[in-house]
């Protein structure tokens, strides 16, 4: 992106915002209106990242930048579909924690800056359970093998590798590189006949945990956090086992668009601390922010309890690994365990 300075002086006419975040991104489409009075935005929400790839693919679009993931964007990469962004010139750049960028700077930039801006993160699989019938949160993978809990439990599966993970972390490999990928199919037929069902749709399967349909399983640590603060769900906890496990990011990417001006200074925006504190306050999910507490603190409508839930320490965070995009051969032995899985 040829931006000297940001805010730029001028502006184009336009800003058309693609994101699965809809209501934040639209709150921050009508800031950005206020504070560019002649500019005119549009915010188009999606359920599938396939559907902003189609269109890229087409290569008759409008679209000035997208919410997405790591995995995504690597396929953006790959595709010579995404423009580098000059982080560098970004004011509110510095508001982030180096542990949530360090991972783009190191996987998911070029030469003239990165191809993603990080703006939340999430524990995946967080291990969830009813802390009703537990008197302290499952220390091991174990328990979801454990067939006393059979028929109770039920596994987040809205992607093939996400159970290979799983099973990676259970039997002490590396999730984003397995040694033995036999080894995962055989526990994951093991523990097939313990769960109700394989979850594949957020909400649905927050709901199952709400509902106590299921105690026990899989999820990430977002969505327990809606189900507390959005549904009144206390019991409902998500913990991290001695194991450990993987956190994700969602990102904003940017295409070549009509817009690069109003693009890069609505990034700048939505990386403001009020930005963030409305984020929080919207989705429950954990800002990559520096300072969290003092910062999201300053919201009265932003619950102690959330602010402690998303401000992972340091005992939390050095049990996690980044969950970036898979080698394609690992990805393809990934889908390949999960075929046999749902045949076996």
């Amino acid at each position: 992106m040829d931006i000297e300075e940001v805010p730029t002086e001028n502006q184009e006419s336009e800003l058309n915002i693609w994101n699965w975040y809809v209501q934040w991104v639209e709150w921050g489409a009508e800031q950005y209106e206020e504070e560019y009075p002649d500019v005119s935005t549009t915010v188009e929400g999606y359920s599938q990242p396939t559907q902003w790839f189609s269109q890229l693919q087409s290569g008759d679009h409008q679209i000035d930048n997208i919410g997405t993931t790591a995995e995504w964007t690597e396929r953006g990469i790959d595709q010579d579909f995404l423009q580098e962004i000059p982080y560098d010139r970004i004011p509110n750049w510095e508001n982030l924690d180096e542990r949530f960028t360090q991972p783009i700077l190191d996987n998911l930039s070029g030469d003239e800056g990165v191809y993603a801006i990080p703006h939340s993160m999430s524990v995946f699989p967080s291990l969830v359970y009813n802390n009703e019938h537990f008197d302290e949160p499952p220390s091991s993978w174990d328990v979801l093998w454990d067939d006393e809990y059979a028929d109770e439990m039920a596994i987040m599966a809205h992607y093939s590798s996400a159970p290979g993970k799983l099973a990676a972390l259970y039997t002490g490999q590396d999730p984003n590189d397995p040694d033995d990928f036999d080894e995962l199919q055989e526990v994951l037929i093991n523990q097939k006949e313990l769960l109700t069902t394989y979850g594949t749709e957020h909400e649905s399967h927050m709901q199952a945990f709400i509902n106590e349909d299921i105690i026990l399983g899989t999820h990430t640590s977002g969505r327990i956090n809606i189900a507390n603060y959005g549904h009144d769900a206390d019991h409902v906890s998500w913990t991290v086992p001695e194991e450990g496990s993987m956190f994700g990011i969602d990102l904003i990417v940017v295409p070549e668009g009509p817009n690069p001006r109003n693009t890069i200074n609505f990034l700048n925006m939505m990386l403001s601390m009020d930005s963030f504190r409305e984020f929080v306050n919207i989705m429950n999910y954990k800002p990559p922010i520096n300072n969290l507490s003092e910062e999201l603190s300053q919201d009265d409508r932003i619950p102690e309890g959330l602010i402690e839930d998303v401000n992972w320490g340091d005992e939390i965070f050095e049990n996690l690994i980044w969950s970036g995009p898979l080698p394609d051969d690992v990805q393809e032995q990934y889908d390949e365990v999960w075929t046999e899985v749902q045949a076996a």
